[in-house]
């Protein structure tokens, strides 16, 4: 069942008219009237939908079904430097939305080259994320933040992705889980220092080989989602 986007999605809906940049995605998903489709709002609503009506650039849609989504019950934030390359990093935002992640970090480190981002071209990337696999929760985009602020969360385990760590294990996740990820150049030895000395702080060692950021951030959230017992 293909999935749309609409924010301030209500049950009270008698009709629902996706806007009309989630519309002109009909004709290439080759849906007909009568179709079903599965319409969700970023909060945990969803409605299962008949497809009424469907003229250029605007469809009609009838609900049959709501249901809303319990919070998820913990918590997986990734912490990934801001990359130079745009698309790289866009690409493991989406990536680690698909595999479950809460909360995304834009980390600025010392070698970031970039300290801005652009709040509305990652929100139109994670809306599309959560299409594609069928979430119905969209992740928290926080603004962008240093090493320090995020050492002071109320996170219960650190992962820290670095050649000289262990090999990843379920047993050294507890509770709640933030993912560190450096950018381009990596982190500095005074960050590493800085994040491995925390007491909540585990090093994976993701392989024998060097890892872009984006892979890095990709293969670490996969591997705590599937200690944490969730489907992929």
């Amino acid at each position: 069942m293909d999935y749309f986007f609409k924010s301030g999605l209500n049950r009270d809906f008698q009709d629902i008219f996706p806007d009309r940049e989630e519309a002109v995605h009909v004709k290439a998903l080759r849906l007909r009237e009568s179709d079903r489709v599965c319409v969700v709002d970023g909060l945990g609503l969803s409605v299962i939908c008949e497809i009424n009506f469907i003229s250029k650039g605007q469809i009609l849609l009838k609900p049959l079904e709501y249901k809303q989504e319990e919070e998820q019950t913990i918590k997986t934030g990734l912490a990934l430097a801001i990359l130079d390359n745009r698309d790289r990093f866009e690409f493991a935002l989406e990536k680690s939305i698909e595999l479950g992640i809460t909360d995304f970090y834009p980390l600025i480190s010392k070698l970031t080259q970039k300290r801005t981002v652009n709040p509305e071209r990652l929100l139109a990337k994670s809306i599309s994320a959560i299409k594609q696999c069928h979430r119905t929760r969209l992740p928290v985009i926080h603004h962008p933040v240093t090493i320090e602020i995020l050492l002071d969360s109320s996170y219960e385990t650190f992962i820290l992705c670095d050649m000289k760590g262990k090999l990843p294990k379920a047993s050294h996740l507890e509770g709640s889980t933030l993912i560190f990820i450096g950018p381009e150049g990596g982190l500095i030895v005074d960050e590493i220092e800085n994040i491995s000395s925390d007491t909540r702080c585990r090093v994976w060692k993701l392989g024998e080989n060097r890892l872009r950021a984006e892979t890095a951030a990709i293969i670490a959230t996969g591997m705590v989602n599937i200690f944490h017992g969730r489907n992929i």
